[in-house]
């Protein structure tokens, strides 16, 4: 929930929905329970993004950077 209190995020989600919000993620989320290592990203901190992706078989991935 700490994204909650993200600027950008408060700017376009009032904070009584936040709540609302994640528990309708959850609702859909694909929860991965070993993440690959992957060690292919310039930006070593994002490389546990990749992983995710790869595991959940993500299309698209969408990031702030």
């Amino acid at each position: 929930m700490r994204v909650a209190r993200y600027p950008q995020v408060r700017r376009y989600i009032p904070p009584a929905e936040v709540g609302w919000l994640v528990n309708r993620i959850r609702d859909r989320a694909l929860i991965i329970d070993r993440i690959p290592q992957v060690d292919v990203s310039a930006d070593p901190s994002d490389n546990f993004l990749l992983g995710m992706a790869e595991a959940g078989q993500a299309d698209y991935l969408v990031t702030g950077d």
